[in-house]
């Protein structure tokens, strides 16, 4: 298993010392930025846009700390490397890096930035203290494995012209209310696939199939909450189940809960929050008060080294908010919860707090435009304005989709809807193509997700609305699916074709009767299993097929006449291959 941002990565040379710069050869950018206000103690000086070789002498000296060795190691496209300080930089100095390169805003190739002032927060306020029980009927409870305890989703329409795949979703997040919590996939019937659950100790979050090297993986959020935000990494899960990777936030920020992007060029999007000081007397708070600087890192998975980073208060400004600080707590001005790589390769963000979208250059940091909110570059009229949104994303070159969650506060009665927009960059236009609305109205305070699939159909998951629902290009719905119980819903859906072939073995359990032996058989997280097969002995050497049945949903029930003192089941594909074999129990 692969830890990235974690562990040390071997470098290629030692930094050279410094020289009066000259600033040659073609445009490089510089990360953190230079001018970050806010940068870490563990930052690494990411330089980007020239080939490693071609760096030469890097000095690297805080204004507290004095010079810093380090090494100098390569990204793995060849167009950069990182100087990775042997050391911590301290908290409130000012980092001057002097390079002989033509770094993109400075003057002859030297710059600056802040490290944060006091550690990051890690603290324990907000950690999660149990996981409650689940009261009957809110879950599935299985004879073949006693451990498992599912979520119920429960489907009140089904129709034709669903589109193909599994529900991909993440299930409730508030210890206040007892259910199970973790990551679920679940075929439209409502019946669990997979579902793995969260630890008492760390939550789990933002579940999603998405592609790395070629290949499907399951990637999870995993840590602990803050107030709206989180602090850990992700998981990421091959089609066997096995972690293969962790992805965290390097420098000494922590991984959010609310987006990871992998992209075709094997990076990663992380996004994190981060706990900056901050005079606030202007907006109504107080002199030393708290404010919460949006990170976005790109890291090299290849390497575990820095590719870009922007921070949300060196390019959004304060007045942007539709929140003002409460308070002692920290004042979450921009809220990002979404992240995703448009067409022409640079990111779209979306911010909650604000109540806009953000085109950000992939290459600079630099904000292109801004859609939504109070400085929108584009004119807004009421049907295409939203507020409090998630789950922005491009489906081509001038079309994106978002869930609105259409509130400005819970209480104010607005109605949460998914919208396909058609932005026009050029002459700064937007339009909406279609709105999804459900007939209940439901309004969600928090959380969502819109989906276009590749049938054309909107799935829509309600966010803190315990309901998930499927649209056709013409609004017809298709799916409409609701958890059982006290739930506060997923936070967003997705539909995958996975494939789940689990490392471990099929479960079984059996008991004797009058009739013969019955047993139960189930296997988490396979999808190829088309039949069960039941298997029956004196020995567990000898077992033999004595029974078979399709398979029905996440359990399946088998009989067979006779007593036998040992059985296991068989799990077998369509074609009648074994995909696996249980361990050989004595019936009770």
């Amino acid at each position: 298993m692969k830890r990235i941002g974690a562990v040390a990565v071997v470098g290629v040379l030692a930094l050279a010392g410094g020289g009066t710069s000259t600033a040659q050869g073609p445009p490089v950018e510089a990360f953190p930025a230079p001018g970050t206000k806010a940068a870490q103690r563990g930052t690494e000086v990411s330089l980007r846009g020239i080939t490693p070789a071609a760096i030469g002498a890097v000095e690297v000296t805080g204004s507290r700390s004095g010079v810093h060795a380090g090494q100098i190691l390569p990204h793995s496209d060849g167009s950069g490397a990182s100087f990775v300080p042997d050391r911590d930089f301290r908290p409130g100095e000012r980092v001057t890096v002097r390079t002989d390169l033509n770094v993109s805003g400075t003057e002859a190739g030297d710059y600056r930035f802040t490290i944060l002032r006091g550690e990051f927060e890690t603290g324990t306020r907000g950690a999660d203290k149990r996981v409650p029980p689940a009261r009957r009927g809110t879950y599935h409870a299985y004879r073949s494995d006693p451990t498992l305890r599912a979520p119920r989703l429960v489907v009140d329409r089904r129709r034709a012209g669903r589109a193909p795949g599994y529900l991909v979703m993440n299930t409730g997040w508030d210890d206040a209310r007892p259910r199970p919590e973790g990551a679920l996939i679940a075929t439209d019937d409502g019946e669990p696939v997979f579902f793995r659950r969260r630890t008492a100790e760390r939550k789990l979050f933002d579940v999603a199939v998405q592609d790395y090297k070629g290949q499907q993986v399951l990637t999870y959020w995993e840590g602990r909450f803050a107030a709206g935000w989180g602090y850990g990494e992700y998981v990421m899960l091959d089609s066997a189940y096995r972690e293969i990777a962790r992805i965290g936030a390097l420098g000494g920020y922590r991984a959010d809960i609310h987006d990871m992007q992998l992209t075709p060029e094997g990076t990663a999007l992380v996004l994190a929050y981060n706990r900056v000081e901050r005079d606030l007397r202007p907006w109504g708070g107080r002199r030393g008060g708290e404010i919460l600087d949006n990170v976005i890192q790109e890291i090299d998975l290849e390497t575990g080294r820095l590719l870009f980073e922007w921070h949300s208060l060196d390019h959004v400004k304060l007045g942007e908010s539709r929140d003002r600080p409460r308070g002692p707590d920290a004042w979450d001005y921009f809220h990002m919860n979404a992240v995703d790589v448009a067409p022409d390769g640079d990111l779209l963000v979306s911010a909650r707090n604000t109540c806009a979208l953000y085109e950000i250059d992939r290459t600079s940091g630099a904000v292109h435009w801004t859609l939504g909110g109070r400085r929108s570059d584009f004119p807004m009229d009421r049907s295409t304005r939203f507020c409090r949104q998630h789950d922005a994303r491009w489906i081509s070159e001038n079309e994106l989709t978002v869930f609105d969650n259409h509130i400005d506060s819970p209480a104010d009665g607005g109605e949460s809807r998914a919208i396909k927009l058609r932005v026009d960059e050029r002459r700064e236009r937007v339009r909406l193509l279609r709105g999804y609305k459900h007939p209940a109205g439901p309004a969600a305070p928090n959380k969502g997700g819109a989906r276009l699939q590749a049938n054309g159909n909107m799935l829509v998951a309600w966010g803190a609305i315990p309901m998930i629902t499927e649209f056709t290009r013409t609004g017809r719905i298709v799916l409409n699916a609701r958890f059982a119980g006290a739930t506060d819903g997923s936070y967003r859906a997705q539909r995958a074709a996975w494939v789940g072939r689990p490392a471990t073995a099929p479960k079984v359990a059996a008991e004797t009767g009058d009739a013969g032996v019955r047993a139960w058989a189930s296997w988490n997280g396979a999808t190829e299993v088309a039949r069960w097969e039941l298997l029956g002995g004196a020995t567990p050497e000898t077992l033999a097929p004595v029974g078979s049945a399709p398979r029905d949903g996440f359990e399946t029930s088998l009989t067979a006449p006779g007593a036998f003192s040992y059985v296991a089941i068989r799990a077998l594909d369509a074609s009648g291959m074994v995909l696996g074999t249980s361990v050989a129990v004595q019936p009770g």
